[in-house]
C-alpha cells in the first residue's frame, strides 16, 4: 500500500492505493476476479536475489521480464530475469506449481497496467484478453472511477457479488 503497509490480495479493496512501480502508485478501481474461496493452480516463482515471498500467479497472468517482454507466468523458466519493486533485474531461481485458495485480479489507475506483488513488478493483464485490447476495454471504467462514479467500480467476478455487467442488464 502507499502507506508502506503490506496487504494480501484477499484484503485489498477498491480505493486502496498500491505500489505499481519503483516510485509509482495507483488506486485499485476494479477487480476482474475476486474470489477468496476458489481453489486454483498457480505458478510459484522464486528469485534468488530477492528476499521477498514467492510470486504466485495464475499461469495465464503476465509478468514483465527485465527486457520489457510480457510473458505468461506459466512460461517463466529458471534463469529468466524479472524486475523487482526497485526496477532491479532479479533472476528466477525456481518455478513450481501450487494449488491454493483464492483468485484475484485487481486493476489500478496506473498508466502502465502493472502492480507490485511480493516485491516483483507484474502485469495486471492475463491471456484472456490481449493486454492492448484489455486497456482499451477498461479505459471507460477507469475514467468513470476517476470522475467519482465509484458505485460502478468494484468486482466483475467474485465473492458472491453480482457482476457489474449482470447488474446493469438486470436493471433494464
Amino acid at each position: 500500500l502507499e502507506s508502506g503497509a503490506t496487504t494480501t490480495m484477499e484484503q485489498l479493496q477498491v480505493g486502496d492505493s498500491i505500489r505499481t512501480g519503483p516510485n509509482e502508485f495507483g488506486v485499485v478501481y476494479l477487480f476482474s476476479h475476486k474470489d477468496a474461496v476458489r481453489r486454483s493452480t498457480f505458478v510459484s516463482i522464486r528469485t534468488s536475489e530477492n528476499g521477498s515471498a514467492a510470486l504466485e500467479m495464475s499461469p495465464s497472468h503476465y509478468v514483465r521480464l527485465a527486457n520489457g517482454e510480457l510473458r505468461r507466468a506459466g512460461s517463466v523458466r529458471v534463469g529468466d530475469a524479472l524486475l523487482d519493486r526497485s526496477n532491479t533485474c532479479v533472476r528466477v531461481s525456481s518455478v513450481d506449481l501450487v494449488v491454493k485458495r483464492g483468485l484475484f485480479a485487481p486493476h489500478t489507475t496506473a498508466s502502465r497496467g502493472e502492480l507490485v506483488v511480493n516485491g516483483h513488478i507484474v502485469s495486471e493483464f492475463t491471456t484472456a484478453v490481449h493486454p492492448l485490447m484489455a486497456r482499451i476495454l477498461l479505459e471507460p471504467l477507469k475514467t468513470l472511477y476517476r470522475m467519482g462514479a465509484y458505485q460502478l467500480a468494484g468486482t466483475v467476478h467474485g465473492m458472491g457479488g453480482r457482476s457489474l455487467l449482470a447488474s446493469a442488464t438486470e436493471s433494464s
